[in-house]
């Protein structure tokens, strides 16, 4: 029965918020009030009624006003009484509701409590610090647990000689656009053709720089599926898609 009570009575303190439980709690530690004034103070820290009957099927007011009663009793008692075993009896059922106000309010699986240390030098620390920045992340630790948790995806890392290959595609592909439009033939014929290959030319290196900067579309997408991915993986995809799309 007293199990049971406690259940209710800790569903009770979970609907009070963070701010109520502090004041709460500084009103057991200290107080010169009298058991009126406690009681209402207490009144206004706990949630309303109908809130308590959310979590505490089949209250009545009589009991919610009790539970009130008991603890603002309680407090009064602990710093007015001068009863050693009324005041120690208190006392004990006060720290019990204190710590109750600071029951985990996470699963244990959920709880931060492992750390991963690591020392950087000035180059890495830099690197992390524009990796952070690249994701608008302002948080060394957020970054990083988002990171293992895998709530993001670790994109390829792009040095000198990578970023001088991308401006020289995009020079290539300038280029040629710019000898498809100015270049002289013969026939239109010729014209055609070399339009042609000016065309794939072009889409080759789009494609491939597209690859190369994680900038995927449909036809990349194919590309990668068939080289890397079996029929049997591909006919789940199709079918997760078309779920997905029907939703």
């Amino acid at each position: 029965m007293n199990k049971q009570k406690n259940e209710k009575n800790s569903a009770l303190l979970s609907l009070i918020t963070r701010k109520n439980k502090k004041q709460l709690v500084a009103l057991i530690n200290e107080t010169n009030l009298n058991k009126d004034q406690i009681e209402f103070i207490v009144s206004q820290l706990f949630p309303s009624f109908s809130d308590a009957t959310s979590v505490y099927k089949n209250i009545t007011i009589d009991k919610y006003k009790k539970i009130i009663d008991t603890i603002a009793h309680n407090i009064h008692t602990k710093h007015n009484s001068n009863d050693s075993e009324k005041r120690t009896k208190a006392i004990d059922q006060l720290d019990m509701l204190i710590a109750k106000t600071k029951e985990q309010r996470k699963k244990e699986v959920d709880l931060y409590i492992h750390t991963a240390k690591t020392q950087l030098t000035t180059a890495e620390n830099e690197h992390l610090i524009a990796a952070m920045k690249s994701y608008n992340y302002k948080s060394t630790s957020s970054f990083l647990r988002d990171i293992i948790i895998k709530d993001i995806e670790i994109k390829p890392r792009f040095d000198n000689n990578a970023l001088e290959y991308f401006k020289e595609t995009k020079d290539v592909i300038r280029t040629l656009s710019d000898i498809k439009e100015s270049i002289n033939v013969n026939s239109i014929n010729d014209l055609t053709d070399m339009s042609k290959v000016m065309s794939e030319l072009t889409k080759c290196i789009v494609k491939t720089r597209n690859l190369a900067i994680d900038r995927h579309n449909s036809g990349t997408a194919e590309i990668l599926a068939k080289k890397y991915l079996t029929a049997k993986k591909l006919k789940k995809l199709y079918q997760e898609k078309l779920e997905k799309e029907n939703q």
